[in-house]
């Protein structure tokens, strides 16, 4: 037999090929996700601003029948392999109230508006999270309910609204809603809200007035210097 190793080589062949050519190795499964914000406002009134650990969603519209209220606002990250549950702080303009600004200055009167902050932390958990096979997380969405609650999601796509709540066509409010909130009570004068009052003291009728012993905002200007005419 003249090449009797032949058959030997034929065999070793692909096995030579085989460790020379290792294959290529698996790539991981993506586990971390940067989440739109997307919102839902069930309440009577628009949401000026909301976060979410801090990371802000913008104001918030009163939901339709086919939205929620808001735009996508970038971002909040999100693992796959972080423990369930997980606590999310929401914080959020929600309540709002009016009051009538007196001047010490001058006695001039105007009429303002306050946005009352509300915080909660809410948690996530498995049932939280709306991922259908072969799709990504992609939104993080917070709900706001008209009793004060607030629940989250995870989920690949934006949801439906949960609660599908009248919108009077003539106002854009809700049924039955005034134009004009509440006036301020004294707590809601020094409740942590925008613009700030902390330095403002409440009058028996309602109005508040400006301290000028507390305020260096508010007060008079200095006068201004004498020029040297010509």
């Amino acid at each position: 037999m003249k090449y009797p190793y032949a058959w030997l080589l034929c065999c070793l062949f692909p096995v030579l090929t085989a460790c020379a050519n290792p294959p290529e190795p698996q790539a991981q499964p993506k586990t971390w996700f940067s989440l739109g914000l997307i919102a839902y406002n069930y309440t009577n009134r628009t949401i000026d601003t909301y976060s979410v650990n801090g990371a802000g969603g913008g104001n918030v519209f009163l939901s339709r029948s086919s939205a929620g209220g808001s735009k996508t606002t970038c971002c909040s990250g999100f693992s796959l392999k972080d423990p369930l549950p997980r606590q999310y702080r929401i914080q959020w303009g929600g309540d709002e109230c009016r009051y009538t600004q007196v001047s010490s200055y001058d006695g001039t009167r105007r009429n303002d508006a306050r946005i009352l902050w509300r915080e909660q932390t809410v948690s996530l958990s498995a049932a939280d999270i709306h991922v259908p096979p072969g799709e990504e997380p992609a939104y993080f969405e917070t709900h706001f309910y008209p009793d004060g609650h607030v629940e989250v999601a995870v989920t690949s796509r934006p949801s439906a609204p949960r609660l599908i709540l009248p919108i009077d066509p003539d106002t854009g409010r809700r049924p039955g809603v005034p134009y004009l909130p509440e006036r301020c009570t004294p707590a809601q004068i020094t409740q942590p809200g925008y613009p700030e009052l902390y330095d403002w003291i409440v009058l028996p009728d309602g109005l508040i007035e400006n301290d000028p012993v507390f305020n260096h905002h508010n007060t008079p200007p200095a006068p201004a210097l004498p020029r040297n005419e010509p």
